[in-house]
């Protein structure tokens, strides 16, 4: 286990994600799981973590792993397509054998799991669940498998044990506590799976609700129909696609000239707080959260 994450160590993270934008790939791994997940928090905000610059061109999350708490970073800067978020769980179909003479007593459940390898940390297939009929005494089953990116292998055995210390997923319904249900996103339609506002996403054509998350396109839309309420935030946008703007020093400048004076002002100080670190997309969506939020002309 390693007890010291040097620069170097976050160097090489960084090169690697580098090489290949939209991948996880592994960091230095701590000695609890508190401690990656403390620095998958810095990492966006290269807060004491340099090797991540510039603010915004890096997501990181830490999970438990065999020899204390694995950090894995990917690159989300540059151009390209938008990337899906990283699921908070998984949800599978997983056979029990249960424990009569051959193993009689053969049962299908659906568990909730974490989304990450238990052994390294790494991404699970969460992304890549097929539905793997088997048979039993006669009788046709429905399981689920997936095959993990680090190689690693889970056992249903094993990936029971696991469900069972998390609080046990829904066999194909859909409770109103749903952790899905409480996301803005829900406001607008999935153009990726065809939800209507106000239903869940679903994955596998229609055959599985996302419990606890949406299709990153339903978030993206949701964040369009935000900026639309906010002019100064619009603006900006419109002209960051446009590629007319691309810091957030040009964004203020922007905004001045076109007589946001207090959006400007407030962008203005943002900047000294950062140090100068601030995209003009990272620009508009503090636009939109310190209107949401009220704060006037307060930074």
């Amino acid at each position: 286990m390693k007890n010291r994450q040097t620069l170097t160590d976050h160097q090489a993270s960084a090169r690697a994600a580098l090489k290949q934008r939209g991948v996880w790939v592994p960091g230095p791994v701590y000695p609890t799981v508190e401690s990656a997940q403390a620095a998958a928090r810095r990492v966006p905000l290269a807060r004491q973590l340099s090797a991540y610059l510039p603010i915004g061109d890096f997501e990181a999350y830490g999970a438990r792993c065999e020899d204390g708490g694995a950090l894995w970073v990917r690159h989300v800067g540059g151009d390209g397509p938008a990337l899906e978020p990283m699921p908070q769980r998984m949800t599978v179909r997983v056979p029990t054998y249960g424990s009569g003479p051959g193993y009689s007593g053969v049962g299908i459940v659906t568990v909730s799991i974490a989304p990450t390898c238990p052994v390294c940390g790494g991404p699970r297939g969460f992304d890549d669940v097929k539905a793997d009929p088997f048979m039993r005494d006669g009788e046709t089953f429905v399981r689920d498998r997936w095959a993990n990116r680090c190689g690693h292998q889970d056992r249903y055995d094993l990936v029971l044990d696991e469900a069972r210390r998390t609080p046990p997923a829904p066999g194909g319904k859909t409770p109103e506590d749903a952790p899905a249900r409480k996301l803005p996103a829900l406001a607008v339609p999935c153009t990726r799976c065809g939800a209507k506002a106000g239903d869940l996403c679903t994955s596998h054509n229609g055959a599985r609700l996302r419990l606890v998350d949406v299709h990153r396109p339903r978030t993206d839309a949701w964040h369009a129909h935000r900026v639309k309420t906010v002019p100064a935030a619009a603006l900006v946008l419109a002209a960051a696609n446009r590629r007319d703007v691309n810091h957030g020093r040009q964004a203020a400048d922007l905004l001045a000239a076109k007589g946001f004076t207090a959006e400007a002002d407030a962008v203005e100080t943002l900047l000294k707080i950062q140090n100068g670190h601030l995209s003009a997309k990272q620009t508009v969506t503090y636009l939109v959260e310190r209107a949401e939020t009220g704060r006037g002309g307060e930074a």
